[in-house]
């Protein structure tokens, strides 16, 4: 699994600015039947996430960049109903 991540967001007030870096995931899944219509998925996740960040007056201007490495392990619950799936992340 890989994927982009990018939120959507800014935030400023008078001298300060925020906004979201692009960011990555990359990761590994894999589906274990527990019995004919339950199953989970366990998924193994390195995900990377950041801000930017401005300060500007008239005295000072400064940028930052804060990036954010971290490991994920969400687990969802798969059940069938006949055709249908439903899931929950747990």
């Amino acid at each position: 699994m890989i994927e982009y991540t990018y939120a959507n967001g800014n935030g400023t007030n008078d001298h300060q600015t925020e906004s979201s870096k692009r960011g990555f995931v990359v990761g590994i899944a894999a589906d274990f039947s527990l019995l004919k219509y339950l199953s989970i998925q366990p998924e193994l996740c390195f995900v990377n996430k950041g801000v930017n960040k401005s300060y500007e007056s008239a005295d000072i201007d400064s940028r930052s960049t804060m990036n954010i490495n971290y490991i994920e392990l969400p687990v969802l619950a798969k059940v069938k109903l006949g055709s249908i799936y439903s899931w929950a992340c747990i």
